[in-house]
């Protein structure tokens, strides 16, 4: 029988992302990514990838919830002048006073959703994510006391919910699309749940972590 993420002990499957991510924020030789293809295989449009690129960092928060482990997404507000109104994590740049991305990346959940590091558990990372519009992106995965409190800063995000991770868990879930990306088509990963379109970034981070997953737990 072959091996499956779907109906892991919420132990065992924490245990399992710990295994999988990087101890350490990886650095841009380490398998970036575009909507969760690696570079490697996107060489078509390695031109249209700025030579400069801002170093940015975004959490992505998996709440331990005794019913099961969720993941924690936000709703853009429509006015904000990139990327309106998509799905994402929080996040953003990382300034000079960050000393590494996991700090950058629970400030700006602090400011964005108000979600405070106490009650954050750091896992680790995910290779990092190109950005066309000139952002290199690492994730941070960490797992959310569900004892944690919002505030949401309503001039950067509308909403915020929680999709169960065994529904990303499921492949049968998973989405392609073409996507034209100047004059080439490349392959990108969506998901549907309820009225959520979860594509680009958010989608491509939520598809590495689930193949970094299936590699660890396939390992002989």
């Amino acid at each position: 029988m072959s091996k499956t993420l779907i109906g892991q002990d919420p132990a065992e499957l924490k245990s399992l992302i710990k295994r999988s991510l990087f101890a350490v924020p990886p650095d841009q030789s380490q398998s970036s990514r575009i909507g969760g293809i690696p570079l490697s295989e996107t060489g078509r449009v390695a031109h249209l990838v700025p030579v400069e690129q801002t170093p940015a960092a975004v959490l992505m928060p998996i709440i331990d919830r005794p019913e099961g482990l969720s993941l924690l997404l936000t709703q853009r507000t429509a006015g904000l002048r990139s990327h309106a109104g998509q799905i994402s994590f929080p996040g953003g740049r990382i300034e000079a006073h960050d000393s590494e991305p996991k700090e950058a990346a629970l400030r700006e959940s602090e400011e964005e959703i108000g979600l405070l590091p106490e009650y954050v558990d750091v896992m680790g990372y995910l290779s990092p994510h190109v950005v066309l519009s000139g952002f290199f992106v690492v994730p941070v995965v960490v797992i959310v006391n569900n004892q944690f409190k919002l505030n949401i800063d309503g001039a950067e995000v509308e909403s915020v919910f929680e999709v169960p991770l065994s529904f990303f868990m499921n492949s049968a879930n998973h989405q392609q699309e073409q996507r034209q990306l100047g004059n080439t088509a490349v392959p990108v990963y969506y998901f549907q749940y309820a009225q959520h379109r979860i594509w680009g970034m958010t989608a491509g981070i939520i598809m590495h972590l689930y193949e970094r997953l299936m590699l660890e737990l396939t390992k002989p």
